[in-house]
């Protein structure tokens, strides 16, 4: 069975990975900077193994009667933002492969200028939507990690949330380990 803290660090550690995701995405689409498709089919990749440790912390509590209450529905609520993003994603690079078959520049076809500009529409809003999702499902995460604790222990979870990139989650023993990712600089700070 959790501690309140234990499930408050693996949502937490669960926000940062989806965070830290979030950061990595494109942002926006132009005509003349589009996403690369490699960078696309990377991220639904990186998010197809962050919904299976998802999955387990959801199924870790679900399996339990008396784990079952809001760390079980945020895991499984963020499983499903997850699962939101892989599929804005999947748009993203269905697009990304329908422009690729289109002539480069103006080709004089029918339509064709049409329907590159149609591409470039979809890719910027499913890249919105999958930023959308992300944070909400970051959301609900941190909510979450802040009610299972205790008022007297929150000022506890919070320096332990300050050390957590350097601090293992949670032993193998009790759930899977969240993907880890190295501290970069972000606009000149570092996160």
């Amino acid at each position: 069975m959790n501690s309140p803290l234990s499930d408050a660090l693996d949502l937490t550690g669960a926000a940062l990975a989806l965070s830290d995701l979030r950061l990595e995405l494109p942002t926006a689409a132009y005509t003349f900077a589009l996403p690369d498709p490699a960078v696309v089919g990377h991220k639904i990749t990186e998010l197809g193994g962050l919904i299976t440790t998802l999955g387990d912390a959801y199924l870790l509590r679900a399996t339990e009667p008396a784990q079952r209450g809001f760390p079980a529905e945020a895991f499984a609520i963020a499983l499903n933002r997850a699962a939101q993003t892989v599929s804005a994603l999947g748009t993203v690079g269905q697009q990304l492969s329908a422009l690729a078959a289109l002539p480069p520049g103006p080709s004089g076809l029918p339509g064709s200028d049409y329907a590159r500009t149609l591409a470039v529409t979809c890719i910027d809003e499913a890249l919105q939507a999958a930023h959308r999702h992300l944070q909400d499902g970051i959301r609900v995460l941190r909510d979450a990690a802040a009610d299972v604790l205790p008022t007297s222990a929150r000022s506890q979870q919070a320096a332990l949330t300050r050390s957590l990139p350097t601090a293992p989650a949670k032993s193998p023993a009790t759930a899977p380990p969240l993907p880890a990712s190295p501290v970069r600089p972000v606009h000149g700070r570092t996160r």
